[in-house]
């Protein structure tokens, strides 16, 4: 195993990573907080809306709808219900509303939240996709009528084109794929969250083994809570936290 002042100095050393999952799940007292109020990484979520500043857009990249800063918002071990840590971070309740959506979480935040989150907004997304797919549909209805001369079809309740055969067998060739297609982009989509939501981290690391994990994100430090408890923790005292959060 490696030392305890090589594990130590490779902690302080890789500064953004400690920093980051100090914020996350040190357990914080009331004087801590104080002290390293300034340097603490807070943490956020904000929705993307047209009406934002130019400044709030600059969080996003690229086409995302959704920013999401991991910090002491997340850390479950901070007293969210005492209002002197309220007043700290200059919150008016332990409620955290997210600007420009009806979403509101009580603190801390968790990865279910964000997982909802980001669910909801998939199913958002691929209702879109489908409506959008809907319109082609008709399109292709259009087309094909007149491509194949007729005239008058037949439809269910739902809207389902059931006659003639041949109006039926040609749309079921053009749509079909189509359809497959996003339902299969879907399904990945599930899959991909599904995976990122996973815990992979269930024992104590080595340094080498660590190394691999220190430029993830704070979701998966969230999702893999036994790399602070095992790994991690034993090594923060006051004199790293100073190091970290003041001497840096």
């Amino acid at each position: 195993m490696d030392s305890f002042i090589a594990f130590r100095k490779y902690l302080h050393d890789q500064h953004e990573f400690t920093k980051l999952i100090v914020s996350l799940f040190y357990p914080f007292t009331v004087d801590e907080l104080l002290r390293y109020k300034s340097k603490l990484i807070l943490g956020s979520i904000s929705v993307f809306n047209y009406q934002m500043s130019e400044s709030e857009a600059q969080e996003f990249q690229d086409d995302d709808e959704i920013s999401i800063k991991y910090g002491l918002l997340f850390n479950s071990y901070v007293n969210w219900n005492d209002n002197t840590v309220l007043n700290i971070f200059n919150l008016t309740s332990n409620k955290y509303s997210i600007k420009y959506s009806d979403h509101a979480f009580t603190l801390p935040l968790n990865k279910d939240h964000i997982k909802t989150f980001e669910t909801q907004q998939n199913e958002e997304d691929f209702l879109a996709q489908w409506q959008e797919l809907y319109n082609v549909e008709y399109d292709l209805l259009v087309e094909a009528c007149e491509k194949l001369g007729i005239i008058n079809y037949t439809c269910d309740l739902s809207g389902k084109i059931e006659g003639p055969q041949i109006l039926v067998d040609y749309l079921k060739d053009q749509i079909e794929p189509m359809r497959q297609e996003l339902r299969d982009c879907q399904n990945y989509n599930k899959s991909l969250l599904d995976t990122r939501y996973s815990e992979v981290i269930t024992s104590q690391l080595n340094l080498d083994e660590l190394s691999e994990y220190v430029d993830k994100d704070g979701l998966f430090y969230l999702c893999n809570p036994k790399l602070w408890s095992l790994t991690i923790s034993p090594f923060i005292d006051r004199s790293t936290l100073d190091h970290i959060f003041i001497q840096k």
